[in-house]
């Protein structure tokens, strides 16, 4: 139970924040606004819909009874599914639908952009007035806060299905009559993916997915961005962690076989995910680098569209916001002790800080310096070259590679545990603190040891990290409890056998 509990209390820090705005900007209306479709044939839908490969079909056909709109849940099919999930049958796909839009805050996602909340963003965006309610969720919120289709796609998703299956899934119209044949567990995922089926079952593909929303896109189709014009107006920081957001979700899949997967030989030998690493050291591991790359990828696009019409540089967003935001006469220390030279750009570590780590401890010295590169290219603020950003970038991202190292490491969560806890964390930073907390949360549950002093010592930094009552950030951030914090739990941590 401590373990938990702690766990539970893990998410609060950051992903509470972002699930309450989600959850109750315009109220949960639950499945009484569910688009539901009477039981048909998957067939008889596609033949109404007249399906074209790449076309997005909305969530309305999913929702069947006879599909994955079902009360009740449905033995798998795969014997191998069927074998790694035993008699417990709560976790298969007939539900999914059901569980999405009752219980998932991504079903409620358009909605929040009716709320109270995103009227004063829209009002912050366009205070003049000079452009409808509708045209600035649709140039500015819309990408990321329902279902959008490249601009060379049709679409039949409605906006106000949220962030439906195929966000994740990809375009069903190549697929939707596929998927129900008896061939389709045994073909193989690049033969779906080329029907436009997305292999989530890639911990690296399915972070992908979630970062390009949860991160951020801003050269893609459609562009996706949260910049620090929309902070400034009131949207919540992206604060992205694929576990702990994963561990967040309500599951709609079949959780026992998805933790399986890691352990089953790939059946096209094609060489797609090595599956004998640990499933919650996976997770935690390729969601830093898929993270880190995209945030990378993030910075590069935006030093690269500075054409004088494409928005200020530096783009803010991409720095410490605690670094600025916080209260000045209250916390001096925070304006001196964390740089030579006070008043200067700190670059933001939110999603380098354990990547940096995992390079370290792996022995990848070039990406090690890679961020260091970054980092040093974003400290000129104002004065920064955004060539010289641009390419920094671009060579991190390139020793990020294929993430493959990453799942290597994960092989031995325990060592790997051991190694965060030497990592020299900067407890003036509240991002590289908040990270090593999440990071220890999860590597922790992958070790599957049960430890109550490790539990009193993970509650300890908790507290000193958990944002005050009534804020959105660090407010009065205690660096000195939370140093004392982590030097009290990382012997503790190297403990651990």
């Amino acid at each position: 139970m401590g373990r938990i509990f702690i766990i539970l209390a893990a998410v609060g820090l950051v992903v509470v924040g972002w699930a309450q705005w989600i959850g109750s900007e315009s109220g949960r209306e639950g499945l009484s606004t569910a688009v539901f479709a009477s039981e048909r044939s998957v067939e008889a839908i596609a033949k109404e819909a007249n399906v074209q490969a790449s076309e997005y079909l909305g969530v309305a056909r999913c929702s069947t009874l006879n599909c994955h709109g079902g009360p009740d849940m449905a033995p798998a099919t795969d014997p191998a599914l069927r074998e790694a999930n035993q008699t417990d049958w709560s976790e298969s796909f007939r539900s999914s639908y059901s569980v999405w839009v009752s219980q998932d805050p991504h079903s409620n996602a358009y909605r929040t952009l009716l709320g109270p909340r995103s009227k004063r963003i829209v009002s912050a965006l366009d205070p003049e007035g000079k452009r409808t309610y509708e045209e600035v969720l649709n140039d500015r919120c819309v990408s990321c806060h329902a279902t959008t289709a490249p601009a060379d796609m049709s679409s039949l998703a409605l906006p106000s299905e949220g962030v439906g299956c195929e966000s994740c899934h990809g375009p069903a119209g190549g697929w939707i009559r596929d998927h129900v044949q008896a061939d389709w567990p045994s073909m193989s995922s690049k033969k779906k993916a080329e029907k436009g089926m997305n292999h989530t079952e890639d911990l690296a593909v399915r972070a992908s997915l979630c970062v390009s929303c949860h991160v951020g896109d801003p050269g893609g189709d459609p562009a996706r961005e949260v910049n620090h014009q929309l902070l400034g107006a009131g949207h919540p920081r992206l604060s992205f962690d694929f576990y702990s957001f994963q561990s967040h979700l309500p599951v709609h899949w079949n959780q026992k076989a998805d933790r399986a997967y890691r352990q089953r030989p790939a059946k096209d030998g094609s060489g797609g995910e090595a599956r004998t690493s640990n499933f919650d050291a996976s997770t935690w591991a390729v969601g830093q680098a898929v993270a880190a790359k995209a945030a990378l990828d993030q910075i590069r696009t935006r030093s690269t569209k500075i054409d004088g019409t494409s928005g200020p540089w530096p783009e803010f967003s991409d720095f410490d916001c605690y670094a600025c935001h916080h209260p000045y006469q209250e916390q001096p220390e925070l304006r001196g002790d964390r740089q030579s030279d006070p008043g200067s750009y700190i670059s933001g570590q939110w999603y380098f800080a354990m990547t940096k780590s995992l390079a370290k401890w792996s022995g990848r010295s070039s990406l090690d310096e890679a961020f260091d590169q970054v980092s040093f290219a974003l400290g000129s603020g104002l004065r920064s070259n955004p060539g010289q950003v641009a390419e920094s970038c671009a060579t991190a991202i390139g020793h990020i590679g294929d993430m493959i190292w990453c799942r290597d490491l994960a092989k031995d969560p325990k060592s790997l545990l051991r190694a965060i806890a030497d990592f020299p964390v900067e407890t003036g930073s509240w991002d590289q603190a908040a990270q090593w907390y999440w990071s220890v949360i999860a590597l922790y549950q992958a070790t599957g040891v049960e430890s109550i002093p490790v539990n009193r010592g993970l509650t300890k930094l908790r507290e000193a990290l958990v944002f005050p009552d009534g804020l959105e950030s660090p407010g009065t951030f205690d660096k000195k409890a939370v140093a004392s914090a982590i030097d009290g739990l990382s012997p503790l941590l190297k403990q651990l056998r």
